[in-house]
């Protein structure tokens, strides 16, 4: 029996930069090969201009790609990337020490449910794979705001946002399944459940030679395309757009579909 809202788990219970910090390690396994979204950044940076804010970078996927995009000469700063994983940001730092010590990149560990950046203004904001899927219902409208406060006037934010498979397809819930992963030494088991209506549950386990197992639980709230459209509309954005298959300009389709795995909102600061 489904739990109800009053009993379902969380992962706040466990706070989501603990549990990023045990997946640290595994991360670029599981998401290096995940680009189809690169391009709508490219051509997001190319519309507008610096400097960008990307919430959520991980161990640096979206952040290195933008870097790598700079244009030639391009001077001062360029993009802030924060995260709420300390050994996430670690592994990004490594990456991309060339970029700040000239002054291009700042990373940092920073929660915008809680608090706005202020340090600078952006021109953009990229909310990337399913970032705002890992924020708490309870919080999502203190998230928006927060970024709307670190854009300047007319900047952009994007949400990119996953669309649960279990909800249209509940007969494959609760069953393993081996992942094949970019690493051959290590095995990836994977079991995801639908706790509620808008809660999924994934279970992965991690088997790396010798048989040294993690097991990591994190949840994630599916968020409508309507409701995000309300919830940014909520949050002082304008002229918000649905996009399908990463692609601009968007359109005012903000219908659920089962058949789609994401969907990106766009949407403007006044």
């Amino acid at each position: 029996m489904p739990m109800t809202k009053e009993d379902q788990p969380h992962q706040e219970l466990k706070p989501a930069g603990e549990i990023y910090d045990q997946y640290a390690q595994y991360y670029d396994m599981m998401t290096l090969h995940h680009v189809e979204d690169l391009p709508l950044y490219q051509q997001l940076a190319i519309n507008t201009s610096p400097p960008y804010l990307e919430v959520g970078s991980g161990t640096g996927r979206v952040i290195s790609y933008l870097l790598s995009i700079k244009p030639v000469g391009a001077k001062g700063h360029y993009l802030t990337g924060v995260d709420v994983s300390d050994e996430m940001l670690a592994i990004s730092k490594r990456k991309t020490t060339s970029f700040i010590d000239e002054g291009s990149l700042h990373l940092a560990n920073h929660d915008f449910s809680h608090s706005p950046l202020l340090e600078q203004k952006f021109r953009a904001a990229f909310v990337t794979f399913f970032t705002f899927n890992y924020i708490p219902e309870a919080n999502q409208l203190d998230f928006l705001v927060n970024i709307g406060q670190s854009l300047q006037s007319n900047g952009i934010i994007t949400l990119d946002c996953f669309s649960p498979y279990l909800k249209w397809h509940p007969e494959s819930a609760g069953q393993w399944r081996q992942v094949i992963t970019n690493n051959s030494n290590i095995r990836l088991q994977e079991m995801t459940e639908m706790m509620t209506d808008t809660i999924e549950k994934r279970d992965w386990v991690f088997t790396s030679p010798g048989e040294v197992t993690d097991k990591i639980t994190t949840y994630r709230t599916y968020v409508s395309p309507e409701k995000g459209k309300n919830l940014l509309q909520s949050a002082g954005f304008t002229d918000v757009r649905r996009l399908s298959d990463y692609e601009l300009p968007g359109s005012d389709d903000f219908t659920e579909g089962s058949q789609v795995y994401n969907f990106v909102l766009t949407a403007r600061k006044p």
